[in-house]
């Protein structure tokens, strides 16, 4: 009878390994089954990103037309080659039309501007313009957009775009 009270009394509370362990698995377990999720949501947070941003700018784009009469160039060699340093024309109009670039996230670190062409070298005669993201994948088949009719040239896979064609 002594022996089994001495045996009570020098046991100290806590917890033991096999307690511990499972408590450990379970914790991994819901952590395994909580990243797919945060993923996920990562992908459609970005999606709407790309969307907002694409409507800011073709209300941009737009609102330069209405104060200059023609499209925002792009300055590189050509009007029609894609590119992705124009959105200084609208940060530099007055008034300013926009306060930042604002960057493509499906881009490398989502450092990379929306790409942007017109459909002629000559931005008075343009008749349409192409704004985009790369989407998901991160890569774009989008070479241009037709002056004639604002069919866009290439192929948009899971691109995101946005332009003045009906």
């Amino acid at each position: 009878m002594k022996d089994q009270r001495m045996i009570r009394a020098r046991r100290t509370p806590g917890f033991t390994i096999l307690e511990i362990l499972i408590v450990l698995a379970v914790i991994a377990i819901l952590a395994v089954m909580a990243v797919p999720n945060f993923r996920g949501m990562q992908s459609e947070s970005w999606k709407e990103k790309a969307k907002g941003d694409l409507r800011i700018l073709k209300a941009a784009v737009e609102s330069y037309d209405m104060n200059t009469g023609s499209y925002p160039v792009a300055t590189a060699a050509s009007n029609r080659t894609i590119s992705t340093n124009w959105q200084g024309r609208l940060m530099s109009a007055k008034p300013a039309i926009i306060e930042k670039i604002l960057n493509d996230p499906f881009t490398a670190g989502g450092s990379t501007p929306y790409r942007y062409v017109l459909s002629t070298d000559d931005e008075t005669q343009a008749n349409f313009y192409l704004i985009w993201s790369v989407g998901l994948d991160g890569v774009t088949s989008i070479t241009g957009i037709d002056n004639a009719t604002g069919a866009i040239i290439g192929s948009a896979g899971d691109d995101f775009i946005t332009t003045n064609t009906k």
